[in-house]
């Protein structure tokens, strides 16, 4: 039982760690995105707010449905496993609306941790 709890722990303070560690690079690639989509800084800066928006409207809940059904592990890898998907898909698009997109998919698997 003790190893369980460190071991869930552990897992907890990884995926922690590396959903804020990547959400820190969003913000360095603004003026690319601004030089590369022609968008403007505040279009820019829509997509890091709504990552934050809705980790602040969505952590809650799922907290709670993760303990309400006693699967915070699974909540945890799924959202760690979506974020890397949504990340990597954020990286790859070349319109606004796509990274709009994933800017709220990032937001709210980010939430999981």
């Amino acid at each position: 039982k003790h190893s369980t709890k460190i071991h869930t722990l552990g897992i907890l303070s990884f995926a922690h760690f590396t959903v804020d560690f990547y959400s820190l690079f969003l913000p360095i690639f603004i003026p690319i995105l601004v030089l590369q989509l022609g968008i403007t800084y505040f279009s820019a800066s829509l997509l890091i707010s709504s990552v934050g928006l809705i980790g602040a409207v969505f952590q809650s809940p799922v907290g709670y449905w993760a303990d309400l059904y006693r699967k915070r592990v699974t909540f945890i890898a799924i959202g760690f496993l979506f974020y890397a998907l949504g990340a990597t898909i954020f990286g790859l698009s070349n319109g606004f609306g796509l990274l709009f997109l994933f800017s709220f998919f990032l937001g709210f698997v980010g939430v999981t941790y």
